[in-house]
């Protein structure tokens, strides 16, 4: 849904659940993730529904607002969980990771993050250029 990612240039989606054993054994990574990404990045954690106290909870531990959870919605096909999806501010997948599995995983999913979000965004074609914008 566009809410989720409307207004920020990325979104990373997090599908998980508190209930799911490799979401929580991932949650350390999530947290170092959500810290380390900054400012320039939304995070959606995308869960199931009824499980909405332990999601919340689960969120706080990540660092999340409770504004930061939603609930999967019919037509998303997400395999497993934890799986992360990033996507533009038109809802484009960028790039997406099913499962975190060990530490070398791991510091590939944060390099390919970090490397997406330092590149600018490709400029809208209807948009000038500031070097444009400045003449």
């Amino acid at each position: 849904p566009k809410e989720w990612y409307q207004g920020a240039p990325f979104t990373l989606l997090v599908f998980a659940r508190a209930s799911c054993g490799a979401c929580q054994k991932a949650q350390p990574f999530f947290k170092r993730l959500v810290n380390d990404i900054g400012a320039g990045i939304r995070v959606v954690l995308v869960t199931s529904a009824g499980e909405a106290d332990e999601d919340a909870y689960f969120a706080r531990g990540l660092g999340l607002a409770a504004n930061a959870i939603r609930t999967a919605v019919p037509g998303l096909s997400v395999r497993v969980t934890p799986t992360l999806v990033l996507v533009d501010r038109q809802g484009t997948i960028l790039d997406a990771w099913e499962g975190v599995g060990p530490p070398e995983k791991q510091s590939q999913i944060a390099q390919s993050l970090t490397t997406r979000l330092v590149s600018p965004p490709a400029a809208d074609p209807g948009t000038p250029s500031a070097a444009q914008s400045n003449r």
